[in-house]
């Protein structure tokens, strides 16, 4: 599940997700209803991300808080796509869906003002 800015360039999440489950190779088809519902958990996990990103940059939280509380929503959007592709073909098309993934954790939560190293690989 990307971390898109929004913007005009960005790919219809539709396409892009059909994308990802294609290139993933699972060797079946999962369905409307399935796409449907990785879309409304997806842009789920996007919307709490957007929200701790503005309590970052807001300073109400610290970079630590941040770390920990978008690795929980990686975990709840994770059980949820499990629900949905189950495990196996969820791993198969996200592969590790944890903070680690995503974000150096040690230089981001290390480094400069808050904010500075987001999401460095």
């Amino acid at each position: 599940m990307s971390f898109g800015t929004g913007g005009h360039d960005d790919p219809d999440p539709r396409s892009e997700l059909s994308a990802l489950i294609e290139a993933a190779g699972l060797g079946h088809p999962i369905g409307q209803q399935k796409l449907d519902e990785l879309l409304k958990i997806q842009a789920g996990l996007h919307a709490k991300q957007k929200q701790l990103a503005g309590w970052l940059l807001g300073k109400k939280i610290t970079k630590t808080e941040y770390v920990a509380k978008l690795d929980a929503i990686m975990k709840e959007a994770a059980r949820a796509g499990e629900k949905v592709l189950g495990f196996d073909d969820f791993h198969k098309v996200f592969g590790e869906f944890s903070v680690q993934s995503i974000l150096d954790v040690k230089a981001f939560v290390g480094g400069g003002a808050d904010g500075d190293g987001f999401f460095a690989r």
